[in-house]
């Protein structure tokens, strides 16, 4: 069984991570820009937050996952039908 690649992920995205889950540690975490929004209770928000500042400043990490369309509807009748 072959194991899973890891996402490469650069120097500085990880250093911004770490920052940015000290502050959520820290109950710094905002949900909006310039501390207006409430503070960040979710580990994977936080994540994703954090994830989102940094590919905004341009670091170097692994890219947003593509969502995958659901089926549904006539979509699923052909299918099924094929």
């Amino acid at each position: 069984m072959a194991k899973p690649k890891k996402k490469k992920i650069g120097k500085a995205m990880k250093t911004h991570m770490k920052k940015r889950m000290g502050a959520f540690k820290r109950r710094q975490m905002h949900s909006r820009k310039r501390r207006t929004g409430p503070v960040v209770t979710s580990r994977a928000q936080a994540i994703r937050i954090a994830l989102e500042e940094a590919r905004k400043k341009g670091l170097k990490g692994a890219p947003p996952e593509k969502k995958k369309k659901k089926v549904t509807g006539m979509r699923k009748l052909i299918k099924a039908n094929l």
